[in-house]
């Protein structure tokens, strides 16, 4: 019973230290992944300042770039201009918080992996724990065993040793009996 017990807990402690490296990977994976992620939050900060600059620009306005225009069908060029332009702008804006969205799933679950890794390596001290305290049980069992089995024998041999003095008594009764007989 004590074998499969410690067996079990062994199973145990190796399950959860599969788990570990596992997760530490995950870990390490999401971590990279993140120091990418973070440059293209960089990025994305650059971007909205460029943008904002180039909206609010008092020397070059879209609105200038429009009434410029000297005909109908120049105006209709230039608006179409302004039109890509905002376009990807605004593809390129919502490229990168698409990231930044994917950056924080990301962080969210590097915060879940770390939480779920303490607590398995709190798991495992546990498990460790009980490990020993089984081993340390088996040890007393062993222990015990072999100060009956010193127990037996000595009682093995003084039970050998009354059997011979008793024996020999009776050696002795029968040797009086034939001699005076």
């Amino acid at each position: 019973n004590i074998d499969s017990q410690l067996y079990s807990t062994s199973q145990q402690i190796q399950l959860v230290n599969q788990k570990i490296a596992l997760l530490q990977n995950n870990i390490d994976e999401a971590n990279q992944q993140i120091g990418d992620l973070d440059e293209i939050d960089s990025q994305y900060e650059q971007f909205k300042n460029q943008i904002r600059s180039s909206y609010m620009s008092p020397e070059y306005s879209f609105l200038e770039y429009l009434l410029g225009s000297e005909s109908f069908a120049d105006f209709s060029v230039r608006m179409e201009t302004v039109t890509r332009i905002s376009e990807h702008d605004q593809s390129v804006i919502n490229q990168l918080e698409t990231q930044i969205s994917d950056l924080h799933t990301l962080q969210e679950s590097l915060a879940a992996d770390k939480a779920d890794l303490e607590g398995s390596t709190t798991e495992l001290e546990s498990l460790k724990n009980q490990l020993n305290s089984q081993s340390a049980q088996a040890q007393d069992y062993i222990n015990d065993i072999d100060e009956m089995e010193k127990a037996f024998l000595a009682d093995t041999a003084a039970l050998q040793a009354k059997q011979k003095a008793i024996q020999a008594e009776i050696d002795q009764i029968y040797a009086n009996l034939e001699s005076t007989g």
